[in-house]
């Protein structure tokens, strides 16, 4: 019988398979993504599952037929077994996928294995906004850049970003890297100049955000001027207004980032696609 040592303490290996038999726990060989619940509903649930597909083909992952079909039928399942079907339910779904089987850093299979959580969120984030201060964090240059387009169950670089900012008394972190002004840790980051709309670009290797596309849309469709493009921390005392937007916290009017001070309300646009979010999501 083989035996491992966790924290510590000598136990069979068979105890923990999770840390000790999968492959892909050791290599960080998956995605994930994460959705969100409102009044008991999954929002865009076809997006999510969309891009998580994606996901899974850039690491060559096989992908059965209809398998995005399967983990959605599990995933309302999930739902119903822990009561966030309900009309005045709200909560957070976290699909993962990774490569399933044994083998080193060549993997002996391809075959996806997968796990659904859900937790229930208790005060709904789209309604209750807060304000955040957000300090940058640079030291991104040698992560892969093309990695960072997908949910890898490995984010050291987001982690590392989020110590910074707890360290520092912020609330999150923007990441910086040649190309600019990124994304934060869990959301992407929108300003407002001159009355339009600017967001960093995704050939800049920030995530293909659900909101941020459907705020890109929206914008359009209400005839606010949006542009993607680079965003330079020189360039961010232009703005006079700043938010983030995610899935899972909905919009949230930013107030500082680093030395640059934006206004301790809400902006005109902020709140009106705040507002745009919270009732296309219902």
């Amino acid at each position: 019988m083989s035996l491992i040592c966790y924290n510590g303490e000598l136990l069979p290996e068979s105890s923990h398979p999770g840390i000790s038999g999968f492959r892909s726990f050791t290599y960080g060989d998956g995605v994930y993504d994460t959705l969100r619940v409102r009044f008991g509903k999954l929002r865009f649930p076809g997006d999510h599952l969309r891009r998580l597909l994606n996901a899974i083909e850039y690491l060559r992952i096989s992908v059965p037929h209809g398998f995005d079909t399967r983990l959605l039928h599990y995933t309302v399942a999930l739902m119903e077994s822990n009561q966030l079907t309900n009309p005045d339910s709200h909560g957070r779904i976290r699909i993962q996928v990774w490569r399933g089987g044994e083998g080193y850093a060549t993997p002996e299979s391809d075959h996806p294995d997968f796990l659904i959580t859900a937790n229930t969120i208790e005060r709904d984030t789209y309604v209750n906004r807060t304000f955040k201060r957000l300090c940058t964090f640079d030291d991104i240059d040698d992560y892969p850049a093309n990695s960072r387009k997908v949910k890898l169950i490995s984010r050291v670089p987001f982690v590392m970003a989020a110590i910074k900012a707890r360290d520092l008394g912020y609330d999150d972190a923007v990441l910086v890297n040649r190309n600019g002004l990124l994304e934060c840790t869990a959301a992407n980051i929108f300003f407002v100049v001159e009355n339009e709309l600017v967001t960093p670009p995704l050939a800049a290797c920030c995530l293909p955000g659900i909101t941020r596309q459907k705020i890109i849309s929206w914008a359009a469709r209400e005839n606010i001027p949006c542009h993607e493009m680079k965003v330079s921390s020189s360039d961010v005392h232009l703005a006079a207004e700043c938010f983030t937007c995610s899935s899972v916290q909905g919009i949230n009017a930013i107030t500082r980032i680093d030395e640059d001070i934006f206004p301790e309300e809400e902006g005109k646009i902020t709140r009106y696609m705040a507002e745009i979010l919270e009732r296309e999501s219902r």
